[in-house]
């Protein structure tokens, strides 16, 4: 998911998640934050798993 992300193998940082006020979505003290879009389609391809 890129270099923004590669912090977040820290535990300590992972724990500071929370939910970003605007996007609605999960966002990390170091300001990283997936796109809602790629959510959205890591949530399609797990519903198309299940069937």
């Amino acid at each position: 998911m890129g270099e923004m992300f590669e912090p977040l193998k820290d535990k300590a940082l992972f724990a500071t998640a929370y939910q970003h006020p605007v996007m609605k979505t999960v966002a990390w003290a170091n300001e990283a934050d997936p796109a809602p879009e790629l959510l959205l389609e890591l949530l399609h391809e797990q519903n198309q798993q299940a069937v």
